[in-house]
């Protein structure tokens, strides 16, 4: 999901939906951009000078809501699908996923 400021896509994810492997300069460059929009914080690991710690900001809190608030609301041509209709997508798009592994 792409959040239009450019922040890493890690932080708009739903839990559990990360990337697989890492991208640790794309998520640097794009971790300073959301620092630059007032989103997430970076703070220096106690433990480790290497390390900066990422934690979202009130803003970016209320940015990822959003977010996931849109994500989560199905486009209008499934609107007007009955359960029954829903729960069987559901299914055809767990077989074509798993087909795809």
């Amino acid at each position: 999901m792409q959040s239009g400021v450019g922040c890493s896509d890690r932080l708009t994810r739903p839990p559990g939906d990360d990337p697989v492997g890492p991208h640790q300069h794309r998520s640097a460059v794009a971790n300073a951009i959301c620092e630059a929009a007032g989103l997430v914080r970076r703070q220096p690991s106690a433990s480790d000078r290497r390390i900066k710690l990422v934690t979202l900001t009130a803003k970016g809190a209320a940015t990822k809501r959003a977010l996931l608030r849109t994500y989560r609301t199905p486009p209008p041509e499934l609107r007007g699908l009955s359960r029954a209709e829903l729960e069987r997508l559901v299914v055809l798009f767990t077989r074509l996923a798993a087909a795809r592994r």
